[in-house]
């Protein structure tokens, strides 16, 4: 489809948190300039009206961080009023909101409900293991300030799914975590492995491959139970794998087998081709100089892909491979030379499509039976 969807760092990489794994702060390090703190008026009404300059389909502003909510309020009531002056021939448009919950205020939750905001909010399970690793900025655990903007978003009626990151310390309470998630009141779920430093550091946070291996058959378990007792939880990398094995294409490009040309729009300006490399070397301009058009196709955007191809010789004799297709790139040694690197995760997904390959594809079945008559 011609579409447009903007991943947008309102805030560049600030943030009133100071999460122990947290990838962005290592990408900052990683670049000339930290951060480029919050994002202008300018700036902002260059990228709005840059998104309705050609007549796509549909258009999707994604904020992400650092913090989104630490631009504040005003910016994205700014945000708005500027979509209803260039949006002149009423191109669909949606807007998502990826946050740590901990600043949602009542006027914020009644903003993100009028204007149909669909929320991501990060919860890592129950308070214990949530204030692990997600600590505020006193380096104190968060969970208190997160389920008080979840009960805002809630009792606003702001639609919203929970993202979780997955650590070693996950791993021993999956089904807990599982079981908990659930019971907050949404049925869409996003489980991602803890990301690296790009020096490979092993950290008191890093998730391991046999760990890894161990989280998803276990999730795996639970969810099947769920599924046959006619409970459907939405986990979106158990439907990427549903969607493969049914012939239709993934929604994560991680599954894709190569890198694709994402929009990702520093609160300067600038544009980088994905979240996990708003690197100085991987650039492929500014909003202020380029449309958005050329902007993915470029290039330095089609260095960015051409670079992502390529199969390590394992993968090629490896039954699972339509499946895995590789996996991301961010978890590939060396990052440079994808066709001689192979993902850290690669026992991992082998053993886990070992184990629960057969009964995914009963699940498919019945899935496919249900679209059949039309119960989706």
């Amino acid at each position: 489809m011609n579409t447009l969807s903007l991943l947008i760092k309102p805030a560049s990489g600030r943030c009133n948190m100071r999460c122990t794994y947290c990838f962005y702060y290592d990408v900052m390090d990683h670049r000339e300039t930290k951060q480029y703190g919050i994002m202008n008026e300018s700036t902002l009404e260059t990228m709005v009206q840059r998104a309705y300059e050609k007549p796509y389909e549909h258009v999707t502003f994604m904020f992400q961080g650092g913090e989104p909510t630490v631009a504040g309020l005003e910016y994205y009531q700014k945000l708005v009023a500027l979509v209803d002056i260039y949006n002149t021939k009423d191109v669909p448009t949606s807007f998502t909101m990826q946050t740590n919950g901990t600043l949602i205020t009542t006027a914020f939750a009644k903003f993100l409900k009028q204007y149909d905001f669909l929320i991501g909010i990060s919860i890592d399970g129950s308070e214990a293991l949530h204030n692990k690793f997600r600590l505020d900025g006193k380096h104190e655990g968060s969970f208190k300030q997160v389920m008080r903007g979840l009960r805002l978003i809630q009792q606003h009626k702001v639609d919203y799914n929970i993202l979780t990151v997955i650590t070693d310390e996950t791993v021993k309470h999956t089904e807990s975590v599982y079981r908990y998630l659930t019971s907050l009141g949404t049925t869409y779920l996003q489980f991602i492995p803890c990301i690296d430093s790009f020096d490979h550091r092993v950290e008191n946070y890093t998730l391991h491959n046999d760990k890894y291996q161990e989280f998803l058959i276990r999730l795996f378990n639970v969810w099947e139970r769920d599924f046959y007792k006619g409970k459907r939880i939405s986990i979106r990398y158990f439907d990427d794998i549903l969607k493969i094995i049914l012939g239709y294409p993934a929604a994560s490009c991680t599954l894709m087998g190569h890198c694709t040309t994402h929009v990702v729009v520093e609160s300067d300006g600038s544009v980088y081709p994905c979240d996990f490399y708003v690197l100085d070397e991987y650039k492929t301009g500014s909003i202020v100089d380029q449309s958005f058009e050329e902007l993915v196709s470029n290039q330095q955007a089609r260095f960015f892909i051409e670079s992502s191809f390529g199969t390590h010789e394992d993968c090629m004799s490896c039954p699972y491979y339509q499946l895995c297709k590789g996996g991301c790139r961010r978890n590939k040694e060396p990052f440079d030379t994808v066709e001689q690197s192979k993902t850290k995760y690669c026992e991992a997904y082998k053993g886990f499509f070992k184990e629960t390959l057969p009964r995914m594809i009963k699940i498919a079945e019945v899935v496919q039976k249900e679209l059949q008559e039309n119960k989706y």
